[in-house]
This record gives structure tokens, sequence and C-alpha cells, in this order.
């Protein structure tokens, strides 16, 4: 994503579709917002781009302690958008001398002219120019007046009500945390560096990584929390309390956040993380002893396990070199599945080859060199199974491979482990000959398969019928 900042920076003079909007928390009023924009300006071949400011407009009005707070950091901000797929950003400090234009003269000034805007999208609510006095009419006006197209988003409407930066806010002070996960399409998180503390954590069992609630993020409700925390790109399962603690603090106003990864022993001194608050076990209260609040933190990390054990809550658990690991945890079934899933340019050459490709590596490897082979290795894993096949997504295919099996048998093995391991024998270690070419029987016999296939489905009266009609309509 281009970044432009101020005035001073050269742009390039071309045809923009331009947002209009501060963009705190990209929360799924604004993703309805971009989604509007990047869709209209593919139809007409604008550069999509986004107007906005490093600083909220009413840190300039309202004093520090009366301003509600960002719901997210600038860099992640920034970040969101870019995940959007927003090409470019035009960044404008919201200081006196920008606040005092009014509206007509900024929509002169850096919408037309500095932008070149032929689209403006903003959301019903939004306002702009000298006290406010700009919203969406004048707007309108304005862009007919100039030949502009306008685009007004309707409010996004979630749980009753209107999906909005300030009821995000409103819903954090209050604690309902997976609230305001829906509003805002992700958890709410807070990044920070853990900082030393007074070690109790780890003097009664429940050694804690303490993080400084930052001055200018919306804090959620002081109280105890299921979350997850990710250190050096991993995901960990988590509990979090938000607070002043007072059952060994006396004079503490700044709110500690203090989170115990219970399934890692890890040294986080500091190390920068990222906490996701997920759902709110209980407020935060004083006790009469340090023994009495061990037994309740004994009684809240039951809570918070068998929370985490049942929300069936997806989330990335990790990122390789790019590659993301996305996981499904839930104790409802004995099977597990793994997915390991392909994106490429949709292609008819290399979907064809792609469709033998998969029979193939999922056909023998090193270890198991015959399909019987295979068989019987994935029987004896108490009925496991290894499947691949090709999707179609837009114009993109997808290769996806997938492994299923118990997670735990009554011997004490994980058939599931071992599936997964094999899996990776197939795709990892297959079997080629020293010039790097698959076994020319293996490949012979999955291909007749292949066809035999495809004469299978041209005799089924209805997938002819459809693949006929679709080489008409696709070619």
């Amino acid at each position: 994503m281009q970044i432009y900042q101020g005035n001073h920076e050269k742009i390039p003079q071309i045809n923009r579709g331009v947002a209009l909007g501060f963009f705190d928390g990209v929360h799924q009023g604004h993703l309805e917002l971009l989604r509007t924009l990047l869709y209209h300006c593919r139809e007409k071949n604008f550069k999509a781009s986004v107007f906005t400011f490093p600083n909220h407009p009413d840190t300039l009005f309202v004093e520090k302690d009366q301003f509600g707070g960002y719901l997210c950091g600038f860099d992640e901000r920034l970040n969101e958008l870019e995940m959007c797929g927003l090409p470019e950003l035009h960044l404008q400090d919201f200081d006196q001398t920008f606040a005092s234009l009014s509206a007509k003269v900024f929509l002169d000034t850096y919408i037309k002219q500095r932008l070149n805007a032929k689209l403006v999208v903003a959301g019903s609510d939004y306002r702009f120019g000298q006290d406010g006095l700009g919203d969406a009419a004048f707007l309108e006006e304005w862009a007919v007046a100039n030949g502009i197209e306008t685009v007004i988003v309707p409010d996004v409407r979630m749980a009753g009500d209107k999906v909005s930066s300030s009821r995000v806010r409103e819903v954090l002070r209050q604690g309902d945390l997976e609230l305001a996960g829906r509003l805002l399409g992700h958890p709410y998180r807070i990044t920070g560096e853990v900082v030393s503390g007074r070690g109790l954590g780890q003097k009664i069992g429940f050694p804690t990584a303490n993080m400084i609630m930052p001055d200018d993020r919306v804090c959620p409700a002081y109280g105890v929390y299921a979350t997850r925390t990710s250190v050096d790109g991993r995901m960990y399962d988590s509990i979090t309390n938000v607070g002043i603690r007072p059952t060994i603090e006396h004079s503490s106003v700044k709110p500690i956040v203090e989170t115990y990864l219970y399934c890692a022993d890890l040294n986080l001194y500091g190390k920068t993380i990222t906490i996701e608050f997920l759902s709110k076990t209980r407020d935060e209260k004083k006790f009469r002893s340090l023994l009495q609040l061990t037994n309740h933190i004994s009684q809240d990390l039951s809570e918070v396990k068998a929370w985490h054990q049942s929300s069936e809550l997806i989330c990335q658990r990790a990122s390789v070199k790019g590659i993301t690991l996305n996981w499904l945890p839930t104790a409802r079934f004995s099977q597990s599945v793994f997915s390991l899933v392909f994106r490429c340019p949709m292609d008819r050459h290399l979907t064809t080859a792609s469709l033998l490709l998969i029979r193939i590596l999922t056909a023998s490897c090193r270890r198991y060199p015959t399909r019987p082979a295979l068989a019987s290795a994935l029987d004896s894993l108490y009925g496991a199974q290894i499947d691949a096949n090709l999707e179609k997504q837009g114009d993109m295919q997808s290769i996806v491979f997938s492994a299923a099996g118990l997670q735990r048998w009554t011997d004490g093995t994980s058939p599931f482990a071992d599936v997964i391991s094999l899996l990776f024998d197939l795709l990892l270690d297959p079997l080629v000959d020293e010039h790097g070419y698959f076994d020319s029987q293996i490949t012979e016999s999955e291909r007749v398969n292949l066809m035999m296939e495809w004469k299978t489905r041209e005799n089924d009266r209805l997938k002819y019928a459809y693949d006929s009609c679709m080489r008409e309509i696709c070619g």
C-alpha cells in the first residue's frame, strides 16, 4: 500500500475513488465502506484511495482524559486497511489550520484538486469542515456541481444498533468483549512490551506477563478475561486480568494488564506481545487475603480453560514464512481434520495438470511405494484418511490436501498426529527417481483412472448436461 503524507509529497494525477473517514478499529461498518469503494473503483478503473488522519480529530478539541481512546494503534490501523486490499492511503495531520477549513474549501482543495477524485465514498454520518458543518447532503450537492460521483454507504446494523467506533468503545467499557469482537470483525487487541512486576504471580504459581495499559487505548472493563496471546508469531491460549489489583495494591490508579500463558513456559520480559480479548469471566474484586485471591485465580483458570475448549473460535495459531496456520478448536468430536491449502491463479492447463498431480502425490511415497501399502498404513491408524481435491474460487484455484484421524487411541497413541506426518511424507518425500520424475507405472495408472472418472462423468446425464452448459457459457 502506497502511503502519502501531507501536501509536500507529489502524487500522480490519476482518476481516483476516495473513501473518507478515520477508520478507528476498521470495524464492520468501515469494512462495508471499503468494499463499496473497491468494487466501484474496479468497475470504473479508478485508483482506490483513503483520505484520513494519523490523529483522531477529537484529540484536538477535548481534554486528554476526556478522549474515548483508540480502538487500535496507528500501525495496526494501516495494516488492517492494507489487508482489505487498499492500494493507496493519504494521511493529513489534523491540526488547527486544517480544522479551520470550510467544508467547501476542504473538498475543493484536497478531494478535487489534490486527489483528482472522480468518486467519493463516505458513511451516512460523516462530518467534515469547520465545526463539522459538512455532511452527506452537502457532499452530494458539491459532487453534483463538480461532476463527481458519490456513494453514501448506509449504516451497518448488528445486534439491534448501528456499528460505530463510539459504540465499540462503549461495549468495551462495559466488558462485553464477545459483542465487541463481532462489531470489529476480530477480537479487540492490545499490543505492548512486557515489563517487570513484583513477581507475586510467580510465587503463587501463576507467572504473569505484565503490561501497562496504553494511555491512548480504550481500556476494557476491569476484570478477568479469556484471551489469546501472540508471542514471536505464535498464538497461545491465556487468561488475563485488567485492573488496578486492589488486593495487593493500595495506591495504583494506572490499570495493569496481567496475562498468564497457561499452556507454555516462556520468558517474556522485554518482549512485545499482543493480547486478544475474547470473553469476560468476572469483574475485578478485592479479596480479604492473598490465599483467597490464589484460590479464586485457580477457579478463574478452570473456567477460562473450559471456555477455550468449548468456544470453537477459529484463530491464526502461527505464521511461518508467510504461511498461516489457522486453528479451530473443538471438544465435540473424537476425530480431527488438518487441511493444507495451495492457491494459485486459475489456468486450464495448470488445472488439468494439478488434477493428475494430486492423484499421484496421494498414491505413494518412499515409505509406502504402492497404493495398497499406503492404504494398509492408513487402516493401521484406525481408519485415518488422506484426501486431495481441487476447488475453483473465482479466478483462483485451491488445491486442498486433507488428513483426518482420531485424536487419541486407547493405547495412548495419536493417530491424528501420525496421519499428518504421513501426509507430509507424501508431499515432501514422493516416489521419484534420481532425475526427479515420478514413478512411470504409478503415473500411468493414475492417468488412466482420471480419464475413466471423466468418462463416467460423461455417462451421468445430469453432470453431462451441467458440463455442456458450462462449456457453452464459459468456453
